[in-house]
Parts: C-alpha cells; structure tokens; sequence
C-alpha cells in the first residue's frame, strides 16, 4: 500500500463564468484514507464485495469527506465513490451507483454543492496517489 500522502488540489476558477464576483477556488487535502475509514467502508461493504486503495478528500477542517476506493465483486469492478462526515465518517453515504451496489451505505438524495466539489475532486486525488 503506498503512503499517504498530502498534496492540495485547487481547480482553476471557470473563466467563462459570467459572475461578477470571483470564483471561489476549492481548496482541499487528498490523502490516503486512513486504517479506520477502510475498515469503516469495508463494513459497510456487501457480501462478496472487497474496497481497496481509498483515497480520502477534504478541507482542512475535515467536516466532509469524499472517498474513491476501487470496489470488486460479484458483477462489479471498478471506482466507487461515497461521503461522510468526520473523520469517523459518520452519515455514510454512496454518492453514485457503483458504492450503492457494493455497500449497505444509502444512496445520497440531495448532495451540497461543496459535497459535489469534493466528490469531483477525488479522481485527481487518486490519480496524484496511485499513478
């Protein structure tokens, strides 16, 4: 398993945003997610259903989290996202279809803008980590 490592990951803002105001630019931390997030996922995962090299996303302040990890399974086999909050990953959450095959976790109904940002952050993430 490769160390954690941190490494801030900051978009650049839309230029063709029409807003007079500037863009806020995301600043968040990526990670390696830690023993207990892993073992908090894997048992929330479902029978027959394994997570590997999770990454975790998030602000400094580390209220919310977005997780990538790579689910295999029975008819699945791929990247699966999900959110929590803390770093006890309370509220656990699938944020797309893949995590809500493999895991007991409910699907998410009605993320927050600042989830969605997470959650689009955590493939550059993984790719700064694992590749």
């Amino acid at each position: 398993m490769p160390t954690p490592t941190s490494s801030s990951v900051s978009p650049t803002p839309d230029s063709s945003s029409a807003s007079p105001e500037p863009s806020e630019i995301l600043a968040v931390l990526c990670d390696s997610a830690t023993d207990e997030q892993i073992a908090i996922l894997e048992a929330a995962m479902k029978p027959g259903y394994k997570v590997s090299k999770v990454i975790d996303v998030r602000t400094r302040e580390g209220g919310e989290h977005a997780l990538l990890g790579i689910v295999k399974g029975p008819d699945a086999s791929g990247p699966a996202r999900w959110i929590g909050s803390k770093m006890t990953l309370e509220d656990l959450q699938s944020a797309d279809a893949a995590a809500a095959a493999a895991s007991t976790a409910p699907l998410m109904t009605a993320p927050s803008e600042k989830a969605i940002d997470y959650l689009n952050q955590t493939q550059t993430c993984f790719d700064a980590i694992y590749e």
